[in-house]
């Protein structure tokens, strides 16, 4: 497909192809990714969240006395979800074997242990080619890659949030739940015909798998330009079969976990209650997946379903500030947090915030079962326009 740049409001010019490099095309094509990890749509499959890479050619297992197995490039998210990816290029690739290809890679994944797991990406990390190229995993374990994260405003995740997103990690690792994808320059009928069959599969404990194409362009300015795509086309198909096992699998741990928590019978009752509203109020709702259950009410806005709030076990309330990210959500972001304000306590919640982006806030349940009603009150008016 071609790809042209504005020249002014009546002139396009198309820009040329660069392509990738004779020697070493598939690691460049790897380490842009890599490199970048803005490319990767990771907000397509999970909201409020950013993908991290965590590894590199790590091997698997050996086959014989010399083949080794190695994955390309491992990912994660801070939900925990787990990317697995095969980069290929579209004249050095078998469609249907690439996709298979990382297919088994994920399966001998679903084979090793956790603390195996955690070995070999330190040891792979570790390794001299690893620490020559300088990536953010470089020489590093999980934890310290988690340790030194950054998010969109530079600042360095607390303790907590990396702890729990390790724990979120490991959930998924021992449920077998992982992301397969293929990064190519081109997506073929082949390819499209492969993963389209994969993905046809039922059974909730096999991967979702997609692709994700990637091209190099120069204008004639010597600008560079970066263009993406995936198939499916619109990845939110993968994000509803994703939550729906979510839906399935913790409820039951929210539960249970509510029923543990050291609340009153009165407390407990409220959040039942309460978490009853909001799954009557939203367009849907799911689960966490962190060593601390949440319930987030969904919002259908812009055809993108957004969680605003969450209500976690301890009855703590986050305000998803950070969910309402992308250009076209600042006015309903900017009407939300104008609504809260008018809430004295909330009000000073966000005035005492940083300059910048707002970042999502968490309010005791002692503090904000006090206006609650206010709060769907908000979400009905905010979210549920016609």
């Amino acid at each position: 497909m071609p790809v042209f740049i504005e020249i002014n409001p009546n002139c396009v010019e198309p820009v040329n192809e660069l392509g990738f490099k004779n020697s070493g095309r598939e690691n460049e094509l790897e380490n842009l990714v890599i490199n970048n990890p803005k490319i990767f749509p990771v907000e397509e499959i999970s909201e409020n969240v950013q993908w991290i890479p965590i590894s590199k050619q790590m091997r698997l297992l050996r086959v014989g006395n010399n083949d080794k197995v190695r994955t390309d490039t491992i990912g994660v998210d801070d939900e925990g979800n787990i990317y697995v990816i095969e980069n290929k290029l579209d004249d050095n690739s078998d469609e249907s074997r690439v996709s298979q290809q990382v297919r088994d890679y994920v399966h001998i994944l679903r084979t090793m242990k956790w603390e195996d797991f955690l070995i070999k990406i330190k040891k792979s990390n570790d390794s001299d080619k690893i620490r020559e190229q300088k990536f953010n995993f470089s020489g590093k374990s999980l934890q310290e890659i988690l340790s030194d994260v950054k998010d969109s405003e530079g600042n360095r995740w607390s303790k907590e949030k990396s702890v729990e997103c390790f724990e979120n990690i490991k959930s998924t690792f021992e449920d077998g739940k992982f992301f397969a994808i293929v990064c190519i320059n081109k997506i073929s009928k082949p390819l499209r015909i492969s993963i389209d069959g994969e993905n046809e599969i039922t059974d909730e404990n096999v991967m979702s798998m997609f692709a994700l194409q990637v091209n190099k362009f120069q204008t004639d300015k010597g600008e560079k330009i970066i263009v993406t795509n995936t198939y499916p086309y619109n990845l939110s198909e993968l994000r509803e079969k994703k939550n729906s096992v979510k839906k399935k699998r913790d409820k039951i741990k929210f539960d249970n976990q509510l029923s543990q928590m050291d609340l009153s019978a009165d407390e407990k009752n409220f959040i039942k209650k309460y978490i009853q509203k909001l799954k009557s109020k939203s367009d849907n709702f799911r689960y966490g997946i962190g060593k601390t259950s949440r319930m987030l009410p969904q919002f259908s806005i812009n055809e993108n379903e957004k969680s605003p709030i969450a209500i976690d076990v301890q009855g703590i309330l986050s305000l998803q500030f950070e969910s309402l990210y992308k250009p076209e959500e600042e006015k309903i972001l900017e009407e939300f947090v104008n609504e809260l304000k008018q809430i004295d306590h909330i009000d000073k919640i966000i005035m005492n915030s940083s300059p910048g982006r707002l970042t999502n806030k968490n309010i005791a349940l002692k503090d904000w079962r006090l206006f609650s009603d206010e709060i769907i009150s908000i979400l009905e008016k905010v979210f549920t326009k016609n």
